[in-house]
């Protein structure tokens, strides 16, 4: 049990702390793209100043001028001269009607001079001052019936931003490894003392337990030993009544916590024929439902073999069909089926009844839990015969689920085959 909270307390670390990190490698990596972006404008925009600083106008002509100015605003002239200088731009000049003037490639480019110019020719029929068209980004303007573009070739800027991204990637995942650490650590600080207190209580169940199975077995002797002395007499068949229900009460709990301090697996692995193990047991609840005027079905698919003890397995079906025969309804039906399908074994125990509501059906396997108390006292039931099926199952990495459709309700145990 602690182990399963320990590692949900881990998931709950681990999602909380991926999301967070992965957040903020996300917005960092957004935040240099827009930084690669304006620096990008700002080399462009300066660049096309020095290219054509005879013909600068004194005051902006197109809007977009004053938003691509502010672009370099947070780096010097000295700073985008050294950086003009490392990446590859391309000058051109044009008229209005589209015919090329000149074109300087001479800051250096793998391009030939004629796709250039069809880039060009692309800018200057776009209505956008700046922006991206294929691999490079660029900058227009329009002064003195002439213009004049810029293209900076964006393939150094690209590795760089495809470098920081891959650094970004390479650190998240060393946090994600230092998180799992973490979370590893404090998800035992956090389950220690749960654990801790945890194990106080099955000591204390099974000392009080074994306490109790001493002078519970001198009482039982002793109401034997009155009865027959003193024949058939009420009080005394109350006493050994309650006995037999304490006692059966102290075997359960016993049986519970000696589960509960098992390893993950059972320690015996003995091959035995489940199929064989199931029919044992089905067949003397046969007479039980008979007198109980109820019908008991059973499709038990021959040899399956798997590894484990069969004693475990048995008690696991006897439980499951213990429950059904107490809340089957009056000439009602219990159908038990075992099956291997895809190296797992399907054993399912259903029969028909009330429905167990569904806020209820995970309550059904914890401890003394029991959907109708007055009839499981009178029953002899203490809402523990679930709880052990379970316990029994997770020893074997198998599960155990409810359904509750159009008036039947099957339990259903998954374990994993020989083969699994």
């Amino acid at each position: 049990m602690t182990r399963k909270l320990r590692y949900r307390i881990m998931a709950i670390i681990m999602l909380l702390s991926s999301a967070t990190l992965i957040s903020i490698l996300i917005a960092i990596n957004l935040l240099q793209n827009d930084k690669t972006r304006k620096e990008e404008r700002g080399i462009s925009q300066f660049y096309l100043e020095h290219r054509t600083r005879e013909n600068f106008p004194p005051e902006p002509r197109l809007s977009g001028d004053k938003e691509l100015r502010g672009n370099r605003n947070h780096l010097s002239d000295d700073e985008l001269e050294q950086m003009s200088k490392l990446y590859p731009l391309v000058y051109a000049r044009y008229t209005e009607n589209m015919e090329l003037i000149s074109m300087d490639t001479s800051q250096g480019n793998n391009y030939d001079k004629e796709t250039l110019q069809n880039y060009c020719e692309e800018v200057l029929q776009k209505e956008a001052d700046h922006g991206i068209i294929g691999d490079f980004s660029y900058i227009k303007r329009h002064f003195q019936d002439v213009y004049d573009i810029v293209l900076m070739d964006r393939q150094l800027s690209g590795r760089s931003n495809r470098n920081f991204l891959l650094y970004s990637i390479i650190l998240g995942l060393i946090g994600l490894i230092i998180f799992f650490f973490l979370s590893y650590v404090i998800s035992g600080l956090i389950v220690k003392p749960v654990e801790k207190a945890f194990l106080a209580q099955k000591e204390f169940v099974a000392a009080a337990s074994h306490e109790l199975k001493t002078p519970l077995t001198v009482i039982q002797a002793n109401s034997e030993l009155l009865e027959d002395e003193y024949g058939d007499n009420k009080w005394l068949s109350y006493i050994q009544t309650e006995c037999c229900r304490m006692s059966k009460l102290i075997s359960s709990l016993l049986l519970l916590t000696k589960l509960e301090q098992l390893p993950d697996s059972p320690s015996t692995q003995t091959e035995f024929n489940l199929s064989d193990a199931c029919l044992s047991r089905i067949l003397p609840f046969e007479s039980v439902a008979f007198e109980k005027h109820l019908t008991l079905e059973y499709s038990i698919a021959p040899d399956i073999i798997m590894n484990g003890e069969s004693e475990e397995l048995q008690q696991v079906l006897t439980i499951l069909l213990d429950n059904a025969l107490y809340y089957t309804k009056e000439n009602g039906r219990i159908d038990i089926s075992l099956s291997e399908k895809k190296h797992n074994i399907l054993l399912s125990v259903a029969n028909e009844g009330v429905p167990v509501p569904p806020e209820e059906r995970e309550k059904l396997f914890l401890r003394f839990y029991r959907t109708d108390k007055a009839r499981s006292r009178e029953n002899g039931h203490f809402g523990l015969g679930l709880s052990i099926a379970k316990s029994i199952v997770d020893q074997y990495h198998g599960s155990i689920d409810i359904q509750c459709e159009n008036g039947v309700t099957c339990f259903t145990v998954k374990l994993p085959g020989i083969t699994g």
